[in-house]
């Protein structure tokens, strides 16, 4: 292919026809169906939740208004070209009809190569020249709960003869529908243990729940999964970065344009930090920022090097965070911390830029993203070990033992909730995403609840980890 073939190909937009979207083993089952068979049945099942996470038990129902519109919408714009062609009788139009069709019936033509043997389409033709899809489709509510095997949805051909589309569109249903009610259910139960844990430890702040449990999920899948499970974890949960979600929720749910179903805040993430940090280094490398080293090193606060001998990346690292905090005065501003050294920000960049945190109009939220989340949150000692069993004096814990919120707390502060535990200043927070399942989530709520804090100093991000496959929630 030359490039100037190559540049007409990819200026084409890709439309895949959505009869693509079934089994290969679909289009032969036409001729497998019982004589006088005029209707036709499909359903939508969930037969066991053996493999779902965190101990559920029943199944929010989520998705089918999503699985219909996507259906309708898919072979509408790739199969009838419904804005595309003409229904009447102006004979100006038959020749782009008759283009239109072939390009529609060109699925059949490439079964007869995918099956090494002549395919009749005439079954394919006969439902382009009806012009619809004569299928019904019926659902229980979104959003009620389920035990395992009862139908959420099934679906039956409206026209005689079309009996074999129910099982044609048996793989596209199936691809649609079972990732919308797992998130959504899963989602739930992340709410749950929020409301829950919030109910124990700081119920006046009790609003914030619903943005605790903050929608991680769009990198973990392709773009339509992220659309599913961002609109299933929208259901019970308003934080979000699955920007997917807000079209989606407008076209397939009928949300307002001016409404919004989730919300974020702005955020760093490591290659942003990365570019700063080196920046910097290399200024305070090069002798551009000797005032910045000895102002560094003016606080009467732990740190490394000296001004003769400069811990550089420390430097930078609070070069960065001051100048964002600068940069962005107002709103939620999540910092990104472990770039290069999460403990040196918590104990030697933090406690430098104290005032200036207190003083901003929002909140700095912390976000370490490695290691085991419980003990990077909570400390890793156990509560034993703090009790004093294994002897060790308090003073002498190491800022990994004590744990992120314990160290906001040190340096910033906060107040007591009417359940009795400790809430951190409303200018300072954390959040962790990276590795949170329903387990983590309550041993760090748990944790913190042993610590004597309250569940609202910690945001927690969520994404695809420990989920069931179609195969195990539906055959």
């Amino acid at each position: 292919m030359t490039p100037q073939e190559l540049q007409e190909k990819l200026s084409e937009t890709f439309r895949i026809n959505p009869l693509y979207e079934a089994d290969g083993y679909k289009p032969m089952h036409i001729g497998m169906l019982a004589p006088g068979a005029t209707r036709l049945y499909g359903t939508m099942i969930p037969r066991t939740f053996k493999y779902m996470p965190g101990g559920i038990d029943k199944l929010m129902c989520a998705g089918p208004q999503l699985t219909v519109r996507y259906i309708h919408s898919a072979f509408s714009e790739n199969f009838f070209y419904t804005k595309d062609r003409y229904f009447g009788k102006n004979v100006f139009s038959k020749a782009g009809n008759n283009a239109l069709k072939e390009k529609a019936l060109k699925f059949a033509k490439d079964l007869s190569l995918y099956f090494n043997a002549e395919y009749s389409g005439k079954h394919f033709e006969d439902l382009w020249d009806l012009g619809y899809l004569p299928v019904e489709f019926k659902a229980l509510p979104e959003g009620i709960f389920t035990d395992a095997n009862i139908p959420h949805m099934t679906f039956i051909n409206t026209v005689d003869g079309y009996a074999w589309l129910t099982l044609f569109l048996e793989t596209i249903v199936s691809k649609l529908s079972w990732q919308m009610p797992i998130a959504a259910t899963i989602g739930h139960k992340y709410r749950q243990n929020a409301n829950e844990a919030v109910a124990k430890t700081n119920k006046k702040d009790m609003w914030l729940a619903e943005y605790m449990c903050h929608d991680f999920h769009s990198r973990g899948g392709n773009p339509f999964t992220s659309i599913a499970v961002g609109l299933g974890h929208a259901f019970s949960n308003k934080g979000g970065d699955t920007l997917n979600v807000i079209p989606s929720s407008r076209y397939y749910y009928d949300e307002d344009d001016d409404s919004m179903p989730i919300f974020s805040v702005l955020a760093s993430e490591h290659s942003v930090t990365c570019t700063q940090l080196f920046y910097y280094q290399d200024r305070l490398k090069n002798g551009l920022e000797n005032e910045t080293i000895k102002h560094f090193y003016s606080f009467d606060l732990p740190c490394e090097g000296s001004v003769e001998n400069p811990d550089y990346l420390a430097i930078a690292e609070y070069m960065n965070l001051r100048d964002w905090l600068q940069r962005f005065p107002k709103g939620i501003l999540s910092y990104v911390a472990d770039t290069m050294d999460l403990w040196k920000v918590l104990t030697q960049i933090l406690p430098r830029l104290k005032s200036q945190i207190l003083e901003r109009n929002g909140k700095l939220v912390i976000r370490p993203d490695s290691g085991n989340p419980v003990d990077i949150v909570c400390g890793s000692l156990n509560p034993a070990y703090r009790a004093g069993i294994a002897g060790k004096n308090k003073t002498n814990w190491t800022p990994a033992e004590k744990g992120v919120i314990e160290l906001l707390w040190n340096i910033f502060d906060g107040t007591v909730s009417d359940e009795g535990y400790r809430v951190l200043d409303p200018h300072i927070g954390a959040i962790y995403g990276d590795s949170i399942t329903l387990e983590r989530q309550v041993q760090i709520y748990s944790g913190l609840a042993e610590k004597g804090f309250a569940a609202t100093n910690i945001v927690l991000g969520v994404g695809l980890t420990k989920w069931p496959s179609y195969a195990e929630m539906c055959n």
